[in-house]
């Protein structure tokens, strides 16, 4: 739909009018999938946004068997314990986000939420006791959480803000999340005590940082920031943060520990995942040079810097990915030209 404005009285004119039907919505920001220019040319895919495949690869890439669920994807998170798989999945034909429940063995995935809002970014904790997860109840996304068997839903923590948890203490006792202003530089990374409720700011810059994500001995914070004109990885220690190091070097998003501390991944700006060996028992954290793994065909730049596109296995020689569909990477844009003609009238 269209409708003149009046910039001067900031006030709109006349009527709203179509302009084209069958537009495409990204669910996870609410944005639809068009764009408009001055000269009267208007684009827009009609497909919804983040169509993927789960699948398995290896070590190189390669596909393990089949795909095992095809949706619009923004979130995989593997059970510590690797028998399943949390994801939330948007409705096309109501643009909701619920969460579901795919364990590998039974082959048929489960519905767990059914929220009006949505329920997105699911993190399981350590022990796969528990699903932290945004929820959108009344006002901005906050922190819910389930137990395993995606039972007994409680709200975590409630504040004007947007919430978004990243990861969990190696305890279970802390939950690791993104507080994000649009007031200020856009996210930071808190932390936030279960067991009394009290939460506490760990990065807080004039950039914007998120993927807050903890070591498996709980030392090393792993996190994105774009301190430096773009996203980087970087590690600090925790809770104290008197070490930091840079751990990417031609960008990257979506940090992830191997189940050892021993090596961290990321995803590149091209989608390659990466991967950077490290010593978790050092007193400095010197890691060693980003080593390209295999290329990917997730769709994390086409969805926002939040989502989890893919997850590593316990022995690290496995991922699940949510990758692009064959009919997403081949979506035509549309063009219509001469849009506002029906406005000028």
């Amino acid at each position: 739909m269209a409708q003149p404005f009046d910039a001067g009285a900031l006030e709109l004119r006349g009527t709203a009018q179509a302009v084209t039907t069958a537009v495409g919505l990204n669910a996870v920001t609410n944005q639809a999938l068009v764009s408009v220019s001055s000269s009267g040319t208007l684009v827009f895919f009609t497909a919804a946004a983040g169509q993927s495949e789960l699948v398995w690869v290896d070590s190189t890439g390669v596909p393990i068997g089949a795909g095992l669920q095809r949706g619009a994807f923004t979130t995989v998170a593997l059970s510590p314990d690797g028998t399943q798989v949390i994801y939330d999945l948007v409705d096309p034909r109501t643009a909701t986000i619920d969460l579901w429940r795919l364990v590998f063995s039974r082959g048929v995935p489960s519905h767990l939420t059914f929220n009006p809002g949505p329920d997105i970014f699911p993190v399981w904790s350590p022990d796969g006791t528990r699903i932290a997860f945004a929820c959108v109840r009344e006002g901005p996304p906050q922190l819910c959480a389930l137990m395993g068997d995606g039972s007994a839903e409680t709200v975590l923590l409630k504040t004007n803000l947007p919430l978004v948890p990243s990861g969990w203490s190696a305890d279970g006792k802390q939950l690791i999340y993104t507080v994000v202003d649009p007031r200020t530089t856009g996210g930071d990374i808190w932390a936030l005590t279960l067991d009394g409720g009290q939460h506490a700011a760990i990065v807080s810059t004039d950039a914007d940082e998120r993927y807050g994500t903890l070591s498996p001995d709980g030392r090393w914070l792993a996190y994105v920031s774009n301190v430096s004109g773009r996203y980087e990885v970087y590690v600090r220690s925790f809770p104290d943060g008197r070490v930091l190091r840079q751990v990417s070097n031609k960008g990257g998003l979506q940090p992830q520990w191997r189940r050892d501390g021993r090596a961290v991944f990321y995803l590149a700006p091209d989608k390659l995942l990466m991967a950077v060996d490290v010593d978790p028992a050092g007193v400095s954290f010197d890691p060693g040079p980003p080593k390209a793994l295999f290329a990917t065909k997730t769709q994390w730049l086409e969805i926002q810097p939040t989502a989890r596109t893919y997850a590593a296995a316990r022995d690290g020689r496995r991922f699940l990915l949510a990758n692009a569909t064959q009919q997403a990477q081949i979506e035509p844009i549309r063009v219509v030209l001469n849009w506002d003609a029906g406005l000028r009238k």
